[in-house]
């Protein structure tokens, strides 16, 4: 079988990396983007199982990554999960009606509660 894939599309530095260890120690393939633009193409060239998605982020947001992803019809089969500092509801909103399947703060969860949540998530498309 197959590993499963992470897209983490987050300008954070710090956070990117140990998004990507964590999910690389839990026996996931993780591709990296530091914007929406990079995310757009890794996504394109990948085709990843499931998308971790910032929403402040240079060049490309998140809000514009998803509305670009629901442009191409490519959003219905690849969840995303919005992790953000913006505890606003008008960007949830924004968020869950164009596709995102989740919308967390990113300071109210661990990486290990991620973690579940991805594989739930994932679990969910597939069935």
């Amino acid at each position: 079988m197959n590993k499963l894939s992470v897209l983490v599309i987050e300008d954070e530095l710090p956070l990117r990396n140990a998004l990507r260890d964590k999910f690389v120690f839990e026996g996931y393939d993780v591709y990296v983007a530091g914007d929406g633009i990079e995310g757009l193409e890794q996504f394109r060239a990948i085709k990843p199982d499931i998308i971790l998605l910032d929403i402040m982020m240079p060049r490309l947001n998140g809000i514009n990554f998803l509305k670009e992803l629901k442009q191409s019809k490519e959003l219905a089969t690849v969840p995303v999960i919005v992790l953000s500092n913006i505890a606003q509801v008008k960007e949830e909103r924004e968020a869950v009606k164009l596709g995102a399947s989740d919308y967390l703060i990113k300071s109210d969860h661990s990486l290990s509660d991620l973690v579940a949540l991805v594989g739930e998530t994932i679990k969910k498309f597939t069935s």
